[in-house]
């Protein structure tokens, strides 16, 4: 499978945009016509209003953008190497070639999205203080509003929402234990979806306006999909915490292509019958043996016949440095 290739870069870091993203800025379009319809006086969605439309669509990935480069900058502040940025559905993701080792670290990396993420707030605010055209009032309301939600949203104490991994680094740093702290993250996150589905009736009852059928449909959507991640993410621990495992990031790198479903991390005192066993209760696709919190060894999933038929309970070194190529770019076995 071909690579894709980054639409451009941001702090050397790659950008992605697939095709959801760009199902995103069309379905956020959508919700801004009635905004651009009255920004332009207009009652059709004539080539103007369209083009107004597509403008907030893209002004709110730009907030989304800003967020995730808040990520980026905190990360290589501690020396934590960023593997790329993708723009997904309405929101986005930072990848991390490294676990984070210290919770502060975990806990500042998180917070700095949201935090940033109120700058282009303050721009626009600024700019409505120059009461500006009635189109770009439409702009700079929108991006306000944009950067205050996002803002605020993403500090809410639950995954895959940054609010989470802040709640989890808070849990970390007291307990002394990262799986506890993501534990905690994960039902956090679905008290956060459950509040999300009646944020429409929250909002309405403080803005003083009735939800309609597109603000009930969007909210159920998101709150679905938290609760979605969230139970995910707590099925996989309740995985790793029964097998007595640690759950671990895969080592990637932004050229090459990931193909395994998840990585479980042991001490690298394990046996590689136990390392076996472990990836196939836990339905991983790889297992990675650490030692000193670095990858010491690696086995992939293709790898489990061919050592379960092979009398000798060795491997080729040329059949696993094949298979590990998929994810390492140098000799890694």
């Amino acid at each position: 499978m071909k690579t894709p290739k980054p639409a451009f870069n941001v702090f050397g870091v790659p950008v992605f945009l697939p095709p959801s993203s760009a199902f995103g800025v069309a379905l956020i379009s959508y919700f801004a016509l009635p905004s651009s319809q009255a920004a332009l006086n207009s009652v059709s969605n004539d080539l103007p209003t369209l083009g107004l439309a597509l403008l907030h669509g893209i002004l709110l990935y730009a907030v989304i953008l800003v967020h995730e480069i808040g990520h980026v900058v905190a990360a290589k502040r501690y020396g934590y190497p960023v593997i790329n940025v993708v723009l997904h559905i309405v929101g986005g993701h930072t990848a991390f070639k490294n676990r984070f080792t210290r919770p502060r670290h975990q806990f500042v990396v998180a917070i700095a999205g949201p935090l940033v993420t109120f700058v282009p707030g303050l721009f626009a605010f600024g700019l409505l203080q120059f009461s500006p055209s009635p189109a770009v009032q439409s702009l700079a309301e929108w991006t306000l509003w944009a950067s205050i939600i996002g803002g605020v949203v993403n500090l809410l104490p639950g995954l895959p929402l940054d609010g989470g991994a802040a709640l989890s680094a808070v849990v970390w740093n007291r307990t002394g234990d990262a799986l506890k702290g993501q534990f905690a993250a994960a039902y956090g996150g679905l008290g956060v979806s459950s509040l999300w589905v009646i944020f429409p009736f929250i909002a309405g009852a403080i803005l003083g306006f009735v939800p309609g059928w597109s603000d009930l449909l969007l909210s159920w959507f998101i709150g679905t999909w938290l609760a979605f991640q969230a139970w995910s993410q707590i099925q996989s621990l309740n995985r790793i915490k029964k097998n007595g495992g640690v759950l671990v990031e895969p080592v990637i790198d932004s050229e090459w292509t990931l193909k395994v479903r998840r990585a479980i991390g042991l001490e690298s005192t394990a046996t590689l019958k136990e390392a076996i066993e472990l990836m196939d209760n836990s339905k991983a696709g790889a297992v990675l043996l650490m030692k000193d919190d670095a990858v010491y060894a690696l086995m992939l999933e293709e790898l489990i016949e061919l050592e379960k038929s092979n009398p000798s309970n060795t491997v080729t070194p040329r059949t696993a440095l094949s298979a590990s190529r998929r994810i390492f770019d140098y000799d890694f076995l």
